[in-house]
């Protein structure tokens, strides 16, 4: 099988992705699979960042526990390039930076550093693992704010006015909170939490990540409680409704707090 169907090289430009694959072919001594990647590559959903291809790197790594090696390349200075945020990545086992334009000889110097690594049982280094850490759970603490905001329209039923106005309110606040998105609003941050509950190791005590389920847990079944009030207008109802809506944002805020990592 040719060699180049052995490895992977990931990059926009066509002519030296073409060049990048002769050269590798023309090597004798690559033996193991290897990702050959651009740090400017972009699959189109890296986001807004300096350089999409250690960030592809950083995702493949931490997400989907895939340990090739890789050697990244670029026009980047390796000096000027290590002081960037992103190049923490460059400190992971078996990962090599070279940049173009490049020898053969040190081309192949690399390519020798990254495969006598042998078992590779944690892909990413400290920095870069607690970067990727720190990122899902800002994500994490964006969605806990968004369902708090949902759950503060409740509040709006505190309003004076006659009885028309204020069965208008509640049809208001009800309508709001019966869209698919509002009613699974903290079972979808439930969902999240186990999601990147290995990332929160990273940054938790075990004590804190247990009181962080167990609200999001309460706040669930007090906002599905809070739901079911909504089956029928009263003031009793819209009392309890009101006093369901802030025991649950007092869960979520608590989460919020817990958060707030240095």
């Amino acid at each position: 099988m040719p060699k180049t169907n052995e490895h992977r090289i990931y990059e926009n430009n066509s002519i030296l992705k073409q060049t990048l694959s002769k050269v590798i072919f023309s090597l004798k001594n690559i033996t193991d699979r290897i990702i050959f990647i651009n740090i400017m590559y972009s699959d189109g959903r890296s986001g807004n960042t300096p350089y999409p291809g250690m960030k592809y790197i950083m995702d493949l790594r931490g997400k989907h526990k895939n340990t090739t090696p890789v050697l990244f390349y670029g026009f980047e200075n390796l000096e000027r390039l290590k002081k960037k945020p992103e190049a923490s990545i460059l400190d992971s086992p078996a990962i090599e930076y070279i940049r173009i334009p490049f020898l053969i000889n040190e081309l192949s110097e690399k390519i020798q550093k990254i495969s006598t690594w042998g078992i590779i049982r944690d892909g990413l280094d400290e920095q870069t693992r607690k970067k990727i850490a720190l990122e899902k759970i800002s994500t994490f603490k964006h969605d806990i704010i968004n369902a708090a905001r949902t759950i503060e329209i409740v509040f709006k039923l505190k309003r004076k006015g006659t009885a028309e106005i204020q069965k208008e309110n509640w049809n208001i606040v009800r309508k709001s909170l019966f869209t698919p998105e509002a009613k699974n609003q903290i079972n979808k941050n439930i969902i999240l939490f186990e999601n990147i509950k290995y990332a929160i190791n990273e940054l938790f005590p075990k004590s804190k990540i247990i009181k962080m389920k167990n609200n999001l847990s309460d706040a669930e079944n007090i906002y599905t409680t809070l739901i079911k009030r909504f089956s029928e207008y009263s003031e009793q109802n819209k009392i309890k409704a009101i006093s369901d809506a802030e025991a649950t944002i007092n869960l979520l805020n608590e989460i919020i707090t817990t958060l707030e990592v240095k």
